[in-house]
């Protein structure tokens, strides 16, 4: 069954043309309710895949999107950051945050040349600690971008904070490199 309110991925034709949905699966080999990032061909319906993510934190609708420049999609869940590939749903990359992900959306983006970026918030609503987390996205390369795929470059103190996607708007655009 697919989670209520949880975001939907889509990708383009030559990107082999999927709706990724996160739903929940009970198998004899996994726990209750497992959640799956599943990937259907809008063509017919298929399942293409389906890769267990972490479980959703406080009913959270936390988000889901396309990479499609490095053909993954991103699923925020639990407290994980998880890159799957498009084309077989594998794990690409991982990363775990210090918190949970409640209600936030990614945002990654695509005018860095070799050193794209993804943001994300966690959360900490009755606290202080939640961050806006910046993750590298690119391949590494030891002069343009010393990072790996899924690796922390910084995060940033938010104080009291859940729910809050971050945005961000390309110098092509008229953004001033800001999230």
């Amino acid at each position: 069954r697919c989670l209520a309110q949880a975001p939907l991925a889509i990708t383009s034709p030559s990107r082999r043309n999927l709706v990724i949905a996160l739903g929940r699966i009970s198998r004899p080999i996994d726990a209750a309710n497992q959640t799956y990032a599943i990937a259907f061909s809008r063509d017919d319906g298929e399942t293409k895949w389906e890769t267990p993510v972490a479980n959703p934190v406080a009913d959270s609708n936390a988000g889901i999107t396309v990479d499609p420049e490095h053909d993954t999609v991103i699923v925020c869940s639990g407290n994980k950051v998880t890159a799957l590939r498009l084309y077989d749903g594998e794990v690409a990359w991982q990363r775990q945050l210090s918190r949970d992900i409640i209600d936030a959306n990614p945002v990654i983006t695509n005018d860095l040349g070799p050193a794209d970026r993804l943001f994300i918030t966690d959360a900490d609503g009755f606290g202080n600690s939640a961050k806006l987390y910046c993750i590298n996205v690119d391949e590494c390369d030891s002069v343009l971008n010393p990072f790996q795929p899924g690796e922390i470059v910084w995060s940033a103190p938010l104080g009291a904070s859940a729910g809050n996607s971050p945005a961000y708007l390309p110098a092509c655009q008229g953004g001033a490199g800001l999230v």
